[in-house]
């Protein structure tokens, strides 16, 4: 199976991004239907899932025009379908999940849609604790292909906008990963769809692409679950 990248000059405009993205999903869109036309049912269906990422993609750089290019801080632009997969994700039990997210970036706009997982040592229904090596390997493998952590984000229990508030050792950690360089965000979600996104060192900003979704207060969002 080809793979297609979508990673960018930071030199490119956002019109031969949105462009780039239509060729692209265009050419996704062709394989499909050849994997279809072979019976390749299982090579159709990964063609699919990766138009719809490269569809969610487009809509978003649509949110770049209208951002300032002159921001000295992350500007975060998420799909809310994607989130919506990404609680999914980190909530199919009663313990907490742990996984790093990347995505494209251009300049300080960031649009996170990947996730990553990460092997866990230690986990119970407050707590979790990756593995050193998983960690290194994720990492390694980003660099490797161009890219980079953008959130570091996790499952809490309980309900409501408060239960995403970060702990001392959600701090902490992430205190860690900003100090060595990076300017990742951390999220928190909850199983019934708030997501706080939080900052120790890194000023940032958020804006969440969707129909339903509620801007509760400053950086925490109801998302609307399927």
């Amino acid at each position: 199976m080809k793979i297609f990248t979508t990673q960018l000059p930071q030199t490119d405009k956002f019109e031969e991004f949105r462009e780039s993205m239509n060729r692209k999903g265009a050419l996704i869109n062709k394989a499909m239907f050849e994997a279809l036309r072979a019976y390749k049912r299982n090579m159709a269906r990964e063609y699919f899932e990766l138009s719809v990422k490269y569809n969610e993609l487009y809509e978003l750089s649509n949110h770049c025009a209208i951002c300032p290019e002159d921001k000295q801080h992350p500007v975060f632009l998420l799909d809310y379908w994607f989130l919506q997969d990404l609680i999914k994700h980190l909530t199919p039990h009663e313990d907490e999940e742990v996984v790093y997210i990347t995505g494209n970036d251009y300049e300080n706009i960031k649009m996170p849609y990947r996730i990553r997982n990460i092997k866990l040592e230690q986990q119970s229904v407050v707590y979790a604790k990756a593995t050193a090596q998983s960690c290194s390997d994720v990492l390694i493998d980003l660099c490797e292909r161009g890219y980079q952590v953008q959130l570091v984000a996790h499952s809490h229990p309980g309900s409501g906008p408060e239960a995403t508030c970060p702990s001392s050792i959600d701090i902490n950690y992430l205190a860690k990963i900003q100090d060595a360089g990076s300017d990742a965000v951390g999220l928190i979600v909850t199983r019934d769809g708030y997501a706080r996104f939080f900052s120790v060192r890194t000023e940032f900003e958020v804006s969440i692409k969707g129909k339903g979704v509620q801007h509760v207060q400053e950086n925490v969002f109801k998302i609307p679950l399927v």
